[in-house]
């Protein structure tokens, strides 16, 4: 699945093999209960509709720790300040078109955890697949460097990523 996403989009694929290679978090989808990683989402607030899935970034780690990620207390891998707390969303544009709006404090201070949020991704948002997702946290990860203060959206038409611009 992977190799077909990338060839229909602007990510090459020595990138996301990069992304791959840097990233300490190896995570297997196929070992994923989708169906517990789901209601664990909705027990935490997790806002669902047919078109569009909203996770904050405290859900989101708290969704990471379940899936197994180790999260370090000391903040030695980075924090999220509650403060001003970062959103993702899923929004569904039709068939096979997404838009994804990835908050920048979660990639900035957890890009290391991209696969598992990529898996998350794939699972709340029932097409996109676990490929598809990963080459877009994976682009993001890519673009947002430690002064950013604004997040991203990738925009996914034909099960293809077609671009990328700043909220």
């Amino acid at each position: 699945m992977l190799c077909g996403v990338l060839l229909f989009s602007s990510v090459s694929p020595a990138f996301v093999a990069s992304a791959a290679e840097s990233s300490p978090i190896e995570m297997n989808a196929a070992e994923i209960n989708n169906d517990a990683l789901l209601e664990y989402a909705i027990e935490l607030g997790v806002y669902f509709t047919d078109d569009e899935v909203i996770i904050t970034d405290s859900q989101l780690l708290k969704l990471l720790e379940f899936q197994g990620v180790e999260i370090p207390e000391d903040g030695s891998q980075g924090g999220i300040s509650l403060f001003r707390e970062g959103v993702t969303k899923i929004v569904s544009r039709g068939s096979g078109s997404w838009d994804i709006y990835l908050s920048a404090s979660f990639i900035r201070n957890y890009y290391w955890a991209i696969g598992a949020a990529a898996t998350l991704i794939g699972v709340m948002a029932p097409g996109i697949g676990w490929g598809l997702a990963y080459a877009a946290v994976a682009l993001v990860a890519d673009l947002v460097s430690s002064n950013t203060q604004n997040g991203y959206v990738v925009s996914i038409r034909n099960y293809g990523i077609s671009g990328a611009y700043m909220q």
